[in-house]
């Protein structure tokens, strides 16, 4: 997860990572091993936009160099501006706001394919 933006952006992404590793999947530090790198972007100001988006397309380069499966954007951008995200970034599996974020276990398994009975509640 790469998280910009305020300290409550970084807090939310704890949150995430927190709930992703509780319905079973592995989180690492290194994005090169990841299946899917979050974007956790920040919407309020011109500069944290620009940086969210360029945060996006540099994940999008190591999708392009097959090194992620996926890319999910979330955060205060996605949540203002959804529809055009997955529009005008089609590199985006997933775009999700945080009013959707108690859903991103399931939209994540089902993007990257995984059976939903993942999840590691024995």
């Amino acid at each position: 997860m790469v998280s910009l933006g305020c300290p409550k952006n970084t807090v939310d992404g704890e949150v995430l990572l927190g709930d992703l590793y509780r319905s079973g999947f592995e989180v690492t530090d290194i994005g090169e091993d990841a299946d899917a790198v979050v974007v956790n972007t920040c919407g309020f100001v011109e500069d944290a936009k620009a940086e969210s988006i360029e945060t996006i397309i540099e994940a999008s380069r190591l999708k392009q160099e097959g090194k992620v499966k996926k890319i999910v954007v979330t955060g205060c951008l996605a949540q203002r501006y959804r529809e055009e995200l997955a529009e005008q970034l089609p590199e985006a599996d997933l775009v999700i706001g945080f009013e959707k974020y108690g859903g991103l276990s399931t939209a994540l398994k089902q993007v990257l394919g995984a059976p939903p009975e993942m999840d590691d509640d024995d």
